[in-house]
């Protein structure tokens, strides 16, 4: 049996980018140096040994840097003061030559604003194909630009940060690769990542191995996604779309992550449009929908929150939800080097899903069409919550019988002793999920070790009106319920209705001990062949 597991090790670099960074800074590092009033403009010839010294002088110079077509800008700059650098003519192009990154910072509390411009061809050993803001404080401003078709040995393709902001308005990051994460933006420690109204599609990370085809961040970064499009995108691993691990946190409102994949370690594979890591997320009027998953979690695999990745170096007595000091638990910066000052406020521990929809997702061969949760031994409860939303059309197309597969809206693991997974919907619904070969149409909530327990008030298990699309499974149509500690409970406007198993248990099926409560106000009906099932042995599925 394989537990849904998310594969990580883009955290062990960090210590390392740092180090690096710092030690190419190094001279440079007092903040502001030369950052200029100087302003210039130039003409472009298409020629690297023109273009790169030429250029070069007035990048240096700081202020406000002009380029004029029609010819792109070929060469690698390096970026040592504050600069804006704006397209003078459509189509303003600086092409890296496939050499190096296109633009490298070089010191320390920069900002570099790109305006109507297109960034492209760079190709990184390392890391920041088209743009490495490097290491620290520094602050990369993308306005109504483009960053497409560069490359990184490593992490970044696009767009490479550590400890920095980038802000990106209207622009596009499209095209991109990374060989481990964030083949469109990478940010690490500390960062803050705004994409606001813009697209990053297209985009690749894989295959050593692919984190965050789209999008990767770690150690106490933030992405916060505004009228936001991620689609298309592909991480071989795990988070076609969005990759967020310990400690990070994504914000995404009135937000679209579409179509993206992630297929490269078959079962092993996990989160087709959004993969999180002892992290937390919060979606609002956020459509998720369309992605794919060779593994676990078509549209979402969340594994753990923050407080689970806080909470060993709390203070002794500290509770694990309470204590989020956001800076404290990572690596220590080298003398002179700050982290951010002031970041957004932190999302709440877990997933929180409001006024959003998780919708026409597929898990392949593992669990979980829609979202899957494993709360990965944190010792702790892991909460996903969703409000006014809907779970529907996903489908798990596995068909083994051994926790694998099943969940094809929904599916949770309360992995070990002292963990608890907990689902609470309220004012919600799933509608036409599919776990044909399998369990669980619409839930399939799995205790193992721990405690599972999932809570519906006003939120409806259903088929669709009038009577279309039923949730569907060999066993537990609506709902699949599994061993001891797995308990559902139906509060007011809990309804079971209309939903279908093709062996048995057309509304709930409870597996192995595990149950069901019923409150006043609560409906199960209607479903085919029956409405619950309560098998006490032998299970029908089986760890």
């Amino acid at each position: 049996m394989r537990r849904m597991r998310l594969r990580r090790v883009f955290r062990a670099r960090v210590a390392q980018l740092v180090v690096v960074a710092v030690a190419a800074t190094a001279g440079v590092f007092a903040f502001g140096v030369g950052s200029a009033f100087a302003s210039g403009s130039y003409t472009c010839t298409g020629v690297a040994a023109v273009d790169t010294p030429g250029l070069q002088a007035l990048i240096s110079g700081g202020g406000t840097v002009t380029v004029f077509g029609p010819l792109p800008c070929v060469g690698n700059w390096t970026v040592p003061v504050s600069v804006t650098i704006v397209g003078g003519s459509p189509g303003a192009t600086l092409n890296g030559n496939a050499a190096d990154s296109v633009l490298t910072a070089t010191a320390g509390g920069i900002t570099l604003t790109l305006r109507n411009l297109k960034v492209t061809n760079g190709a990184a050993a390392v890391e920041g194909g088209g743009v490495d803001m490097a290491c620290c404080a520094n602050t990369l401003n993308l306005q109504n630009a483009v960053v497409t078709g560069n490359t990184a040995g490593v992490d970044g393709g696009g767009v490479f940060i550590v400890d920095g902001t980038i802000n990106d308005p209207s622009s596009t990051i499209s095209n991109n690769s990374a060989a481990e994460a964030g083949g469109g933006i990478a940010a690490v420690l500390f960062s803050l990542v705004n994409v606001t109204n813009s697209t990053v599609v297209g985009n690749s990370s894989g295959p050593d191995p692919g984190f965050g085809g789209g999008i990767a961040v770690a150690d106490v970064s933030e992405l916060v996604l505004t009228g936001a499009t991620v689609s298309r995108n592909s991480g071989m691993a795990t988070g076609g779309g969005v990759y967020l691990e310990f400690g990070s946190t994504l914000s995404a409102t009135a937000s679209t992550i579409s179509s993206n994949s992630n297929t490269g370690f078959g079962i092993e594979s996990a989160g087709g449009g959004i993969s999180s890591f002892l992290s937390d997320v919060l979606l609002q009027n956020t459509k998720v929908a369309g992605n794919f998953t060779s593994g676990f979690g078509g549209g979402i695999a969340y594994s753990g929150d923050s407080a689970g990745d806080l909470r060993p170096q709390a203070a002794a007595g500290t509770a694990a939800h309470g204590f989020q000091p956001r800076k404290a638990w990572a690596p220590a910066l080298p003398a002179g080097v700050r982290p951010l000052a002031a970041l957004p406020p932190v999302v709440s521990p877990g997933l929180e899903v409001d006024s959003s929809s998780v919708d026409h997702n597929t898990a392949q061969l593992g669990a979980g069409g829609g979202i899957a949760m494993t709360t990965d031994c944190t010792d702790t409860t892991i909460p996903v919550t969703l409000n006014s939303s809907a779970v529907s059309f996903n489908r798990s197309t596995g068909s083994e019988f051994d926790t694998d597969s099943g969940g094809g809206g929904y599916v949770q693991y309360a992995d070990c002793s002292g963990d608890t997974a907990s689902l609470v919907a309220t004012g919600s619904s799933m509608i036409g999920n599919l776990a044909r070969t399998s369990v669980g149409g619409g839930i399939f909530n799995v205790s193992y070790d721990g405690t599972a327990l999932v809570t519906l008030a006003s939120t409806s298990v259903a088929s669709g009106p009038p009577y279309l699309n039923p949730n569907q499974a060999e066993f537990g149509g609506g709902i699949f319920n599994w061993d001891t500690n797995s308990n559902v409970t139906l509060q007011a406007g809990g309804n079971i209705i209309h939903n279908q198993a093709t062996v048995t248990g057309g509304g709930v099926f409870n597996d192995c001990g595990a149950t069901l409560t019923v409150a006043p106000g609560a409906f199960i009906t209607m479903n085919m062949p029956n409405q619950v099932v309560t098998n006490l042995g032998p299970c029908v599925v089986v760890d």
